[in-house]
């Protein structure tokens, strides 16, 4: 995991509703100390004057400054709301505008900025993978998630990569997708900032236990009694043989940017 808020990413929306149908109340219909909030993905409390055309907003993230809101063109000093929704989560894209009553008729129109959910390729050079046997190594994706627990998408400013390993001497020093590890290797990782791919910002590091293979015992052969009809012909069966497993102690290395 890596973690980086400069990393992160914001669009930006216009929503309108035009014409509204009725008066609006400038106070929350669930408590009359706080403002109205706009709904700038539902467009509550007046959905069927919205409009967010060209806006990919989806209300999954935070919305952040700068926000600009008015009224039939006369602009009002707005705040963003997170409001206890009761079941322990807090609903994204509430604006609160600090105004009076919303006439009929009015227009309403509120520009903001909103987190986007960030994912770079590996193409985008920054994370490295490698191992001591493989100083090459990799370049990783990265993805936004929510937590080191939970791998769902999010806008955390925290970023998940996935590389895979392998024994296989052929996938050393070549870009096969692959880091070539060894028995007691150690598997790297390594940030870069996006300014520079030849030096990195922060590296970290776990070391990897490959557990030595251990044959299983050989069974004693049991020979094919010799055919009475055919003493020159000689069977024997053998049973068993050599397995070998080889298992792999795998550890998230992570980095604080």
């Amino acid at each position: 995991h890596i973690q980086d808020y400069h990393l992160g990413t914001t669009g930006q929306c216009t929503v309108i509703w035009s014409n509204i149908p009725r008066k609006v109340s400038d106070a929350d219909p669930n408590d009359d100390d706080l403002f109205m909030p706009w709904n700038v993905y539902t467009g509550a409390p007046v959905p069927s004057a919205f409009s967010h055309e060209g806006c990919d907003y989806d209300g999954t993230t935070a919305i952040t400054a700068p926000l600009l809101a008015s009224v039939n063109g006369e602009e009002y000093f707005s705040s963003v709301e997170f409001p206890d929704d009761g079941a322990g989560t807090t609903p994204y894209g509430l604006v609160s505008i600090h105004t009076t009553t919303f006439p009929k008729g009015s227009t309403v129109k509120i520009t903001f900025d909103y987190e986007i959910i960030d994912a770079y390729p590996a193409q985008a050079r920054l994370a490295r993978v490698y191992s001591n046997s493989d100083r090459t190594g990799e370049w990783v994706a990265i993805r936004e998630v929510a937590s080191r627990q939970d791998a769902s998408p999010a806008a955390s400013s925290l970023y998940r990569g996935e590389a895979a390993i392998s024994t296989a001497p052929a996938s050393r020093d070549v870009v096969d997708g692959k880091i070539f590890v060894r028995n007691r290797s150690r598997l790297s990782v390594a940030y870069y900032d996006g300014d520079s791919a030849v030096q990195p910002e922060e590296k970290a590091h776990v070391p990897l236990d490959l557990h030595t293979p251990t044959p299983t015992a050989t069974p004693t052969p049991t020979p094919t009694p010799i055919p009475a009809v055919n003493p020159l012909l000689l069977a024997a069966a053998f049973g068993g043989g050599l397995l070998i497993a080889l298992r792999l102690f795998r550890r998230e290395a992570h980095t604080d940017a």
